[in-house]
């Protein structure tokens, strides 16, 4: 027997369970947590016929697997997803000709059948057909419902089952059946009159039991749900309670005996509707009953259905579609005691909180208002801003003028000279001064003081539209105003200096818990310090669902932060320059504003917002409205996208993996969705054809994508959904397509054409060709003439070249290479022997005692002299080394061997004394040589150039010369001699003297070398 507990009127909406199935859908559904609200509290959202309903009638509710919500009405079907109803009647569908639908039920296959008065309606895979029993519509169907072992059962004229594509009657009594409930293994079946059991365990003579035959006129089972004690019955007499162990049929609740227009049972919640009352039963205890009656809500319920969401759905015979929805937030407005709905200022004690509001001041304790003062008591009657200070007394702006009111309320001063202004912010300074915000400046009273300055003086410059004052922990005065955030700080008001947030209007200013300060503003969202002495920017931009900022709390729970549009929530770590993610709490934006949640918020300046016993408190123009901080959900909700159908010139098309699309369609429109039942007008969509184009195009009212003209190839339209400023896109949801090709645009037809264009050239090419070819005769003959008169001159000219050439890079006298033919190579030659890591040896020999030749013998005699050192030179060098005529009688050799140059110089130096030069009476000695030497690169020292390195080499020739010529001399820089220009100035002796150089000579040179460095050694 269920029980009476007479308590407050209230509604509970289940939220957070994994609910049993209940009847119109099969599987078990996922909600947020259990919320106990009175029934005022709870988000009611109605549809009627003018919304889009077909009819007012909403007689049976279910959600399919994609989310869509069904209703069927006496007026036919509708398919809702939140935003439109999509619907289905004799205007669209011919098996809908009787529109008076009486039952909806979704299987565990995702079928959708729809019982009507005449007939059962199949749909699926967007296809409607007919389910009959050999072959006849089974007439009004009553109920519908599926066991665990997705068999469907059906109430019609008869009994039937769905099974295996199959549908069959069931071999009971002939009774009407109105009810039916699955239960197990078990099929309550209720009826005028009657309860019965099906068991297809058992054997066929015992599968069918009456279990009560009741004889009263009229009395009629219209539902049934399991509870401990066996069945509750929902009559037109009222609510029975069949009892399983005696097998008695009883009324179960005294108070409900009018006729049962609803029974809906959750895992341990039971909902009642009669006529004009609603009944809500948790664990078979009455925890709410109200009123339903037309001018206290939607009455005549007799349809209801916990959808996928968590939300519950009524449907009204009278009054269409109800949903209940609840969440953290709660209203307190009239109904809760405050005289006038307008609130505009809350200030927290430990005990109460104070509210400021159109009609004075009043103290609430979290349930009711009760008036402290009224509005004839003040300087005007609207409260706009409080402050407690730190004597206990409360500073009460208004409209127009300040109150000082003592901390018992008893005693209320006024200040006559603000009597003209409204006080957005009162605050105080650590000596006692208070300092007023106002859009007429600044104003303070000293703890001395006994009427309100104006501090002209102090905002010289600055904006006197003050919307906020805060003083901070380090008691600076902080300024919130149109044109940026001022700081007060030692007598000396600055601006807060930054680009952006000198320019904004700032309506918010606190401090955070590690004493940062934060400002909020219009339009531009907020900014805190970020520790080095600039400001962090959280921009709308970034992903803020609104960009004002009318107040801001750091909870435990995230910050909050409320705003014209309502209030959303972002993480903690925002405050770190972490990651926007904001997750919307009140949504009072937009077409749905205050029609699905509570309108919010309200005023900027001081005491905006409190935090208060677990509960952020915001002031609205109704009241307050409160946000219960340890309830809010941390997960945010990610809608899916639908594709709803395709269409090609008007057609619809069958969907699939793989559309495939006739050559002429290729003008489409894409209708998607998303399933969603809170702030359906907040989502936003992105969609593309991919395969055709790559970035994405979004849209929010407009669910529809137009492709015109597009051609032949394999496509994928892609579609994803979000709520706006909330939450990351939805997986992608795709349609693949193939368009064929017309004929002219098969591959065949191109090849064809190809085909026929090469044959078409092909054939003026071979006409082309005959025609040249008797040109080409004609020409031959004349080109063969100028061919040979131009080979002729060209091989005169490669001749020519080539001397040109030799000659350019050789000496005329000895047939060596000259200088030139040095420019030409040394850079490659260079670059080589860096590549291959070896050096290359420079010899720079000059003829001793030629110029005596010369002058003796004449300068025939002379260049004699050079021709056979050359042929010499000649002789000794290998082909890869580089033998040049310096100038005169010196002569540069290259060597790329890798042997010591000591071994060359050697067989060198024996070569001159035998080589037979030419005698004469003038000739009085034999020619000899002295040979300066580098090997380049040096080892020990890279800041030598090529240029430099010759220039020691010479420099190395003459030492020789100076010590008795006839020799070889090489000098070796090591890593201190790194200023080649100081080091060729100097003479050889004191290179070697340095210690900067080393050297290697023949030993006659050698010897002299060294008896000089001993004789300079001794000098020194």
């Amino acid at each position: 027997m269920l029980r009476y507990y007479p308590l407050m009127v209230i509604a509970v909406l289940i939220s957070g369970l994994s609910l049993a199935p209940v009847v119109g859908f099969a599987s078990a559904i996922s909600a947020p947590a259990l919320q106990l609200k009175s029934y005022d509290q709870l988000h009611k959202r109605v549809w009627h016929t003018e919304h889009g309903l077909p009819q007012i009638s909403v007689v049976a509710i279910t959600q399919d697997q994609q989310g869509y919500m069904w209703l069927a009405t006496e007026g036919g079907l509708a398919q809702f997803d939140g935003n439109k109803f999509t619907v289905f009647n004799a205007a669209n569908t011919a098996l809908f000709t009787n529109p008076l639908l009486r039952s909806l039920f979704v299987t565990t296959a995702g079928d959708l059948l729809v019982g009507s008065s005449d007939k059962l309606i199949l749909r699926r895979d967007q296809v409607f057909s007919e389910l009959k029993l050999n072959g006849k519509s089974v007439g009004s169907v009553e109920a519908i419902v599926e066991n665990s072992k997705a068999q469907v059962f059906i109430a019609a004229q008869q009994l039937l089952l769905w099974q295996d594509e199959q549908l069959s009657a069931l071999p009971i009594p002939p009774r009407p059946v109105t009810s039916l409930l699955a239960d197990g293994d078990k099929l309550w079946i209720g009826g005028p009159g009657y309860l019965a059991v099906w068991q297809p365990q058992l054997t066929p003579a015992e599968q069918y039991q009456l279990v009560y035959d009741q004889q009263q006129p009229g009395w009629l089972i219209k539902a049934m749900q399991v509870n401990q004690q066996g069945l509750l019955l929902a009559t037109a007499q009222g609510l029975w309670q069949y009892h399983a162990k005696s097998g008695a049929v009883s009324l179960a609740e005294p108070h409900i005996q009018d006729e049962v227009l609803l029974l809906f049972k959750q895992q341990n919640t039971t909902w009642i509707a009669t006529y004009h009352e609603l009944f809500q039963f948790q664990n078979e205890q009455l925890v709410a009953r109200f009123d339903i009656s037309a001018a206290q809500g939607v009455p005549w319920l007799v349809s209801a259905f916990q959808s996928k969401d968590g939300y519950l759905w009524f449907g009204s015979k009278t009054h269409g579609l109800m949903r209940l929805r609840a969440d953290a937030t709660a209203n307190y407005a009239v109904a809760s005691g405050i005289p006038d709905p307008y609130v505009w200022a809350l200030q927290a004690t430990p005990d109460e909180l104070l509210v400021g509001y159109n009609g004075g001041l009043a103290s609430f304790d979290g349930e009711r208002f009760s008036t402290l003062l009224s509005g004839s008591q003040l300087s005007h009657p609207v409260v706009y801003s409080l402050y407690r200070a730190q004597d206990g007394v409360l500073w009460a702006g208004t409209r127009r003028g300040l109150n000082r009111i003592s901390a018992d309320y008893t005693e209320i001063v006024h200040y006559p000279s603000l009597d003209h202004i409204q006080i957005n912010g009162v605050t105080q300074s650590a000596d006692g001064t208070v300092w007023i915000g106002t859009f007429d400046g600044l104003y303070r009273i000293t703890a001395q003081g006994q009427q309100p300055e104006l501090m002209s003086a102090l905002l010289e410059g600055a904006s006197t539209r003050i919307r906020m004052v805060f003083t901070d922990s380090q008691d600076r005065l902080w300024l919130g105003t149109s044109t940026g955030a001022y700081v007060l700080e030692q007598g000396r008001l600055q601006q807060v200096n930054d680009p952006l947030l000198s320019n904004v209007y700032v309506s918010f200013i606190t401090e955070l818990t590690d004493g940062r300060m934060l400002l909020g503003t219009f339009q531009h969202g907020f900014a805190y310090e970020d520790g080095q002495g600039g400001w962090h920017k959280v921009l709308p931009q970034q992903g803020l669902p609104t960009p004002d900022v009318l107040y801001l709390a750091e909870t435990p729970q995230g910050v909050l932060v409320s705003n014209f549009n309502g209030v959303y929530r972002l993480a903690s770590q925002v405050l770190q320059h972490g990651e926007v993610r904001a997750q919307v709490i009140i949504d009072d934006s937009g077409a749905e504003a205050g029609i699905d949640g509570f309108r919010c918020c309200n005023g900027a300046g001081n005491s905006k917002g409190v935090v208060w016993h677990d509960k952020l408190y915001l002031p609205t123009l109704n009241g307050m409205v409160s946000v219960d901080l340890p309830t809010l959900r941390d997960d945010i909700f990610t809608p899916s996208a639908v594709i709803e159908h395709i269409t090609a010139a008007g057609q619809p098309l069958l969907s699939g993996a793989l559309l495939t699309l006739a050559a002429t369609q290729r003008d489409l429109v894409f209708s998607f969705t998303a399933p969603v039942y809170y702030r359906p007008k907040s989502l936003i969509f992105r969609y593309r054809l991919k395969g055709y184009e790559h970035d994405w195009t979004e849209v929010s009212d407009r669910r529809q994508a137009f492709y015109t003209n597009l051609p032949a190839g394999k496509f994928q339209f892609q579609v994803q959904v979000r709520y706006q400023g909330e939450g990351d896109w939805s997986d992608v949801v795709e349609q693949q397509l193939l368009l064929k090709a017309h004929w002219y645009e098969e591959t065949w037809f191109y090849m064809t054409w190809v085909l026929l264009a090469l044959l078409l050239f092909y054939l003026f090419y071979r006409l082309w060709l005959k025609r040249l070819a008797y040109q080409q005769q004609r020409l031959e003959l004349m080109v063969q003439e100028r061919t040979q008169q131009l080979d002729a001159a060209n091989q005169q000219l490669a001749a020519l070249n080539q001397r040109l050439q030799q000659q350019s890079v050789t000496d005329a006298l000895t047939g060596l290479h000259n200088r030139y033919y040095l420019q030409q190579i040394v850079d490659p030659l260079l670059a080589a022997a860096r590549r291959q890591g070896r050096v290359l040896h420079c010899l720079l020999i000059d003829l001793d005692n030629f110029k005596q030749v010369n002058d003796l013998c004449g300068h025939q005699a002379g260049d004699a002299v050079l021709q056979q050192m050359a042929a010499l030179l000649k002789r000794l060098v290998r082909q890869s080394d580089h033998l040049i005529r310096w100038g005169g009688e010196e002569f540069l050799l290259i060597l790329e061997s890798t042997e010591s140059p000591d071994l060359f110089l050697q067989r060198l130096q024996q070569a001159m004394k035998d080589e037979p030069w030419l005698q004469s009476e003038q000739q009085p000695t034999k020619i000899s040589g002295s040979v300066g030497v580098v090997t380049y690169p040096f080892m020990d020292n890279n800041n030598w150039s090529w240029t430099q390195a010759l220039a020691l080499a010479d420099k190395a020739l003459y030492q020789v010369k100076a010590s008795g010529k006839a020799g070889w001399l090489q000098l070796i820089p090591d890593s201190q001699a790194d200023e080649p220009r100081y080091w060729l100035q100097r003479d050889v002796p004191q290179m070697l003297s340095s210690g900067a150089f080393r050297f290697e000579a023949s030993l006659e040179v050698k010897a002299k070398l060294q008896q000089l460095l001993v004789a300079t050694a001794m000098q020194d």
